[in-house]
């Protein structure tokens, strides 16, 4: 019946937020005594939700400073969460060519976090959901949130791709029963994306082609 949904991760896959990330976990690690970490050992960090980030961060010695640390963490990332964020290169103009398909976030940033980045970034009327790890009861790798997108727009998984940087993605998009399309100009690096069915490798745009041989 041809594509009629996709679903797309938001960072690493939409926008490049991981400067402003890494700060805000910074600011929040250096309150129980940890050293910075750079923004490459933070993106090896990332993928199933803020605690999960946290956790890592803090490490198993320190889980019981986790409920402060992450508080402090999401306080200062509300305020600082735009200050290097932006969307990648081609984002707006692949959205725009893609208007006539139902378009849904599925982040595992939260729920209103996820909205007010895309809001402030000018990109809500693109989609007609956003949401994001705590929307659920399950977030990615789990199938649950893709699932969701489908019922709410009416879509089987034929009907349905999943684009995103990271193998949270890939793995909720298959098994959720749908089509893949992994960014390799996101986060991760390509060998961890060879699940996807489709790989895009510079720029969002590479996604146009993709679209129109499934639909």
């Amino acid at each position: 019946m041809g594509l009629k949904l996709i679903v797309f991760d938001l960072d690493g896959t939409l926008i490049d937020s991981i400067e402003d990330i890494a700060a805000s976990l910074n600011h929040a690690i250096a309150t129980v005594g940890l050293k910075a970490l750079n923004s490459s050992a933070v993106v090896s960090l990332v993928g199933e939700g803020v605690g999960k980030l946290v956790e890592r961060a803090i490490g198993s010695g320190l889980l019981h400073k986790k409920e402060s640390v992450l508080k402090t963490f999401l306080s200062h990332y509300e305020t600082h969460m735009l200050d290097n964020t932006r969307a990648f290169d081609t984002v707006e103009e692949t959205l725009s060519a893609l208007s006539s398909f139902n378009m849904v976030v599925v982040s595992n940033k939260t729920e209103a976090m996820s909205k007010l980045v895309i809001d402030r970034l000018n990109m809500s009327k693109h989609f007609r959901y956003v949401f994001g790890h705590d929307s659920f009861v399950k977030c990615k790798p789990s199938p649950m949130p893709v699932l969701k997108a489908m019922e709410l727009c009416g879509t089987t998984q034929s009907e349905t791709i999943v684009v995103g940087d990271s193998s949270f993605d890939i793995e909720a998009g298959k098994r959720a029963g749908t089509k893949t399309v992994a960014a390799a100009y996101g986060y991760r690096s390509i060998e961890t994306l060879t699940a996807a069915d489709y790989i895009i490798k510079e720029r969002l745009i590479e996604l146009l082609p993709i679209v129109k041989s499934l639909s």
